[in-house]
């Protein structure tokens, strides 16, 4: 097989195990599944931001890694993204879905920054809404 043909067929791979996740949906990994809804620390965390607006951008995190609906809201603001990425994956070097990049795309789209400028080893869920927040705050001011 040719180098293209690789990709392809890799790419084809994670599409669909993408679109069975999406219909399916997967459990976040432990701890995060088993503890109860972090609304109320997301809601202390940004007493500004409405609830709508918090589950909208949790919504692009379940989204990409394909978890439940129900479960957007067990991460709080303080948890580490890398932390439950390296929960879903634990061995270092293997294949993944891609899911943190589809989630800065997707974060990329709803809120017109880039992700790298946001982004960092030490980033928490909260960090990156307050990122988002700013971005669309600015934004509205400007109109």
């Amino acid at each position: 097989m040719t180098y293209v043909t690789v990709i392809v067929v890799a790419c084809l791979f994670f599409a669909v195990v993408t679109v069975w996740h999406r219909r399916y949906g997967e459990y976040l990994p432990e701890p995060y599944r088993s503890r109860p809804c972090q609304g109320f620390a997301w809601r202390r965390a940004f007493p500004a931001s409405s609830k709508d607006e918090i589950k909208d951008f949790l919504r692009l995190f379940g989204g990409a890694f394909a978890y439940r609906e129900a479960q957007k809201l067990q991460v709080a603001p303080e948890d580490n993204v890398l932390a439950v990425y390296r929960a879903e994956y634990p061995r270092v070097g293997g294949i993944d879905g891609c899911e943190l990049e589809m989630f800065a795309a997707s974060v990329e789209k709803a809120y017109k920054i880039d992700f790298v400028e946001i982004w960092s080893e030490a980033a928490t869920f909260g960090t990156l809404f307050a990122a988002c927040q700013a971005a669309s705050g600015s934004r509205r001011e400007l109109h």
